[in-house]
């Protein structure tokens, strides 16, 4: 899976200048979808998820190449303004449906329910109680979680599911609109930081025994521990 520089978030967001604070609903696909992020898409200078399309789009129009010209091949293709429309039209579909699935979370009141996995420690929870106030900005959207409901340390033996509710003007729409669409699959939500969280839910997982099934043993944190306490991103 590819990987989203922060660089290129900062640089993408000055580009689109769409919204700081406010509604999904305010954002429209054109404001994604410029000559800019195209052209950075194509060169892979975003992610290296953009060789993906390239391949897939060489399969469908039955283009071969072989070791020799591969290169001189794909530089081809990416010049080619029929390449350039199948990208932008491919982008068009996951942006479309990223807003869609996630619209349909967002409660009248704009409020969105969120999850994390952390991995944590044995004394994660009396730190949690006593001193823990920041969970991180990125959470998921989804509650099969994509790629932000998975994680793993050596170091440390349990998993802990966070759920969570914000209200949509804390969540950083452009960067999460961007992961979704470049990064399929991801379900990502990617939060102001220090914008405050309402803790609703914590389900610790022992790592040995969690194989992502709710169902798999586990311990419910006591809302004694986080129900009086305010949270931060």
């Amino acid at each position: 899976m590819g990987i989203i520089s922060e660089d290129y978030i900062k640089r993408f967001n000055k580009l689109c200048g769409i919204i700081t604070e406010g509604s999904i609903r305010n954002i429209t696909v054109d404001s994604f979808l410029n000559d800019k992020f195209l052209t950075d898409f194509i060169n892979g200078d975003i992610t290296s998820d953009s060789y993906f399309f390239l391949s897939n789009y060489m399969d469908d129009v039955g283009i071969k190449s072989n070791d020799e010209n591969y290169r001189e091949t794909e530089e081809k293709i990416k010049k080619d303004p029929e390449f350039r429309k199948y990208v932008k039209d491919e982008m068009h579909i996951r942006i479309v449906d990223s807003i869609g699935d996630i619209t349909k979370r967002i409660e009248s009141n704009g409020d969105l329910i969120i999850y994390r996995v952390l991995a944590v420690d044995e004394n994660w929870v009396s730190h949690l109680e006593t001193q823990g106030k920041h969970l991180g900005v990125y959470w998921t959207w989804s509650e099969s979680g994509g790629g932000v409901l998975h994680s793993h340390d050596p170091n440390k033996k349990y998993e802990a599911i966070v759920t969570a509710k914000i209200n949509e003007k804390y969540v950083d729409w452009d960067t999460s609109l961007l992961q979704n669409i470049v990064l399929e699959g991801e379900a990502e939500i990617t939060l102001f930081k220090n914008t405050p969280l309402k803790i609703i839910d914590i389900i610790i997982y022992d790592d040995s025994t969690y194989h992502g099934n709710p169902t798999d043993p586990h311990i419910k944190v006591s809302p004694s521990v986080y129900q009086n306490k305010t949270f931060y991103a």
